[in-house]
């Protein structure tokens, strides 16, 4: 049935085996029987899902052919999201699982929706595997897409690190983040990626800032760098960057901004919504160049959507994208440096260093975010009195 799918009509219908579709109708095209009626619905059952492979693939045939695999500029986004109908950040996504995903990889028996969420899972041998699981599924049956993200989630992170031990070491200790800061000797970390708690969960924002960004900042290299996430409030802002300007060694290059359109909080009455978040973006006078080839990675605007419990893992309302976390650890180290987090929180920043094939260490108080940590495949140490 899918072989017979065709465009006819100057793009203003499509002929569907003996059938013919267009924005309001479906017909057919002279006489039917049962068998052609039933592979009719089967096509039609799943074709929601199939119009995100198209529009992916139609997608990535013009970056192709026009853009000559090239980035697509912003313009071109909006052309698509014209001609289709669809928000540019859909078609973006389409693309992006599109790329991902070659066409004889993909599963006819799953849904696109499948698909989107393994793409969590690295290597892809491992990602084909977790698509072989849920074909063969239960009783007979492939496995819902609430079925897939629930066994991801209790086994995805243990098996990601079983089969990736090689790549990196790490660990997060229950200490408090000043204590684990203290252990380090002065200029021995590669990179400091941190999201502290926001003000709105601190009593002082400014005494909390300048309790610790000084000693962090007093144990990276010369080569080093730093990203501190803050929140969108100016005075957060304000006070970190006292903070930071109290300190030698590292130069304040950029404040990035981190913005997402899919989470907002309560409609306020006489200010605007926030979707954006703040990182300081620090480096040392001896860092190389930034290992950054990808043109749209290197806007000081970072538009990555936030962790969303309906495609993938969200363990925490602040929780950073880890898309935004191996972007910046990519960006700034190399395999084998040390990475550092002493606000580690479910573990997203440790996870994704490891990932990548560095060292990494970090420190947390919160026992609930541990035992996340833990459910994600992380080590964890204790005090050995607990």
């Amino acid at each position: 049935m899918a072989n017979d799918l065709e465009i006819s009509d100057k793009g203003k219908s499509l002929v569907l085996g003996k059938f013919r579709l267009d924005r309001t109708s479906l017909r057919s095209i002279g006489k039917i029987d049962p068998e052609d009626w039933g592979k009719c619905g089967e096509f039609l059952s799943r074709a929601e899902g199939s119009v995100h492979w198209w529009i992916g693939d139609w997608i990535a045939m013009w970056r192709s052919e026009w853009y000559k695999g090239n980035n697509l500029r912003k313009e071109a986004y909006e052309e698509a999201s014209e001609k289709t109908g669809m928000a540019r950040k859909t078609i973006q996504q389409d693309l992006q699982v599109a790329r991902e995903w070659e066409m004889d990889e993909r599963s006819s028996i799953l849904e696109w929706a499948h698909h989107l969420i393994l793409l969590s899972i690295e290597p892809k041998t491992l990602r084909m595997e977790w698509v072989h699981r849920a074909e063969q599924g239960e009783d007979g049956k492939p496995w819902s897409v609430a079925k897939l993200k629930k066994e991801i989630l209790n086994d995805k992170e243990v098996q990601l690190l079983k089969s990736n031990n090689e790549k990196g070491d790490g660990w997060i200790g229950k200490m408090d983040a000043i204590a684990f800061l203290q252990s380090f000797k002065a200029k021995s970390v590669d990179l400091l990626l941190t999201d502290p708690p926001y003000m709105t969960d601190v009593e002082d924002v400014a005494a909390f800032a300048s309790g610790w960004v000084p000693i962090a900042l007093s144990k990276i290299r010369p080569s080093g760098r730093a990203y501190i996430f803050t929140g969108a409030y100016p005075q957060e802002i304000h006070a970190y960057l006292e903070a930071i300007e109290k300190t030698d060694g590292l130069r304040l290059e950029n404040i990035l901004v981190w913005t997402y359109e899919n989470t907002l909080g309560p409609s306020p009455e006489k200010t605007y919504k926030l979707n954006w978040q703040a990182c300081f973006y620090l480096v040392g006078p001896d860092a190389p160049p930034l290992d950054c080839p990808i043109m749209v990675e290197q806007f000081t605007v970072q538009d990555i959507p936030a962790p969303d419990g309906r495609l993938g893992d969200r363990f925490h309302a602040w929780q950073k994208p880890s898309a935004l976390a191996a972007r910046f650890i990519r960006h700034s180290t190399r395999p084998k440096d040390l990475v550092i987090d002493p606000f580690a929180g479910t573990g997203t920043f440790i996870l994704e260093a490891m990932k990548l094939g560095r060292s990494a260490q970090g420190s947390e108080i919160d026992e609930d975010m541990l035992t996340i940590c833990e459910k994600r495949g992380l080590k964890v140490e204790r005090p050995s009195n607990e």
